[in-house]
């Protein structure tokens, strides 16, 4: 019994041991790391702002089209802002011819009309009258004709960026029929005829002379849209447009020069031109000929994943003038005499080669010592390695 009892005595503290192996080692608790700030994210993104419409070197600003108004000046002490219009009248001295040959008589402002009334269409009546920009009417309101010259300024400050193409630049001040406000639609009442008008671009305003302004303008409570405040059949209408073309360039359409040649691919849809260029001629007929080509088809298949670079000319256009290429091997098979002592696949400097791709044949430029390069399919042309440049 005593033994038994040692026995099992010696054997508790082991068991209790393994007991507490059974169950596995105690694991330090794990911490969570500190949590990371973030922010809620929109679907989409935030909208960007249109580049092509507001360049970030010329904040431009929305064109403010100016209203219908009419309004009366008195051009006795000089003229001047008529009203809230962004016209400015001012009288002109006219020259009157002499019959017995003698020196002309000058017109003083005395002879000019006493007042004179100016109305703004709005924009639905410019339009129709085919004007992007201003159109007004201005006449003596003193019971007769206008018979003296009157200097018309308008101020287009408020919509000088309202198109491109340099749109300030081109502006000028044209005349254009009576019937422009009552029958736009007409051909004929759409016939420009431009006055010889001084743009100042620092101050955004142009200027012109009327010589002999129709009159008299009367008030009227009824009348087309856009001109209901005087009679459009006793007007001068004169517009503030744009030409096509100005000091900065010619932007109107190009049309279609007939020494350019195009054709239709049929059932595959494609497009073809070829534009001519004119080069300088020489005294033999050894002169290069030079063309833009465009097709169509060059487009096709382009995508994100493949090099879809447009050429120097534009997407689909391509010229190509002929290029001198030189030719490396690869470092693995040139290891004589280079720096690398590791076969890799990188491209080494091999040789002194070229090849040339000019006028539809390509060919390797071949060296011999003392005679220079020539072409390995040699037709007599003269190449020289240039250097320096």
């Amino acid at each position: 019994m005593a033994l038994a009892a040692a026995i099992l005595a010696g054997t508790l503290p082991g068991a209790a041991t393994a007991a507490e192996q059974k169950g596995g080692p105690r694991l330090p608790e794990l911490r969570q790391p500190p949590a990371v700030a973030v922010s809620a994210a929109k679907i989409g993104g935030t909208k960007k702002p249109d580049a092509a419409r507001f360049s970030p070197a010329d904040r431009r600003r929305e064109a403010r089209w100016p209203s219908a108004g009419s309004a009366q000046i008195s051009l006795n002490n000089g003229g001047g802002r008529v009203g809230g219009l962004p016209v400015s009248l001012r009288p002109r001295a006219a020259t009157a011819a002499r019959t017995d040959g003698a020196r002309p008589l000058r017109l003083g402002r005395d002879d000019a009309p006493q007042t004179m009334r100016v109305s703004v269409a709005d924009r639905n009546a410019t339009s129709k009258a085919g004007v992007d920009g201003l159109l007004m009417s201005l006449g003596g309101t003193d019971g007769g004709p206008v018979s003296g010259p009157v200097e018309v300024e308008v101020d287009y400050n408020a919509f000088r960026h309202a198109y491109g193409g340099d749109y300030a630049a081109r502006l000028r001040l044209v005349e254009l029929p009576a019937c422009a406000l009552t029958t736009p639609d007409a051909a004929q009442c759409r016939v420009q005829k431009p006055l010889k008008t001084r743009n100042d671009l620092r101050s955004g305003t142009l200027s012109a002379e009327v010589r002999q302004p129709s009159g008299p303008l009367a008030a009227k409570s009824g009348g087309p849209a856009g001109v209901s405040a005087m009679t459009a059949a006793s007007a001068t209408v004169l517009a503030a447009t744009a030409s096509t073309a100005g000091p900065t360039g010619d932007f109107k359409a190009t049309s279609l020069q007939p020494s350019g040649s195009w054709s239709a691919g049929g059932s595959t849809g494609s497009f073809s031109w070829s534009y001519p260029i004119d080069v300088p001629g020489v005294p033999s007929e050894l002169k290069p000929s030079v063309a833009l080509q465009y097709d169509s088809q060059s487009v096709d298949g382009l995508t994100a994943a493949s090099n879809s670079q447009a050429s120097w000319i534009g997407d689909g256009w391509n010229w190509q003038p002929g290029f001198i290429e030189r030719r490396y091997k690869a470092c693995n098979d040139d290891k004589t005499g280079g720096t690398n002592t590791t076969k890799v696949g990188d491209l080494c400097w091999f040789n002194d080669n070229a090849v040339l791709n000019l006028g539809g044949k390509s060919t390797e430029l071949v060296y011999e010592a003392g005679k220079g390069w020539h072409p390995a399919a040699d037709s007599g042309e003269t190449v020289e390695k240039l250097t320096g440049a």
